[in-house]
């Protein structure tokens, strides 16, 4: 009967001390995947443009993603149109004066009617 006693005690105390290893294995892991989250969100809020303070859920990069958007077919558009332009020889000249106009100033180096870093 004490044998038995001792295996129920000594039954129990592995079990405790198999639950607290777990336990310590959990936390780590635990732990490990919290800042695996918090590179994943600070990854996205710089990718998107995000702020890192806010928290990243589809409605948000959804939203920004719309903005991207919206800002890329302006560009698109916009080139569209200077591809009109260069196609005619006289907007071309046009467009080109403008482009030197915008670009003085700014550490250019002109030669003839063209400028150059």
């Amino acid at each position: 009967m004490q044998a038995e006693l001792v295996d129920a005690r000594h039954i129990a105390g592995l079990a405790k001390e198999k639950l607290e290893a777990l336990t310590v294995l959990l936390n780590d892991r635990k732990k490990v995947l919290n800042r695996e989250i918090s590179h994943l969100k600070l990854d996205a809020s710089l990718e998107f443009s995000l702020s890192s303070r806010n928290r990243v859920d589809a409605a948000i990069l959804r939203k920004n993603l719309v903005v991207c958007e919206l800002e890329l077919r302006k560009h698109i558009a916009t080139f569209q149109q200077e591809l009109q332009w260069v196609q005619d020889d006289a907007q071309l000249k046009l467009w080109l004066d403008e482009l030197l106009r915008n670009q003085q100033g700014f550490g250019f180096v002109k030669f003839g009617s063209l400028s150059y870093f």
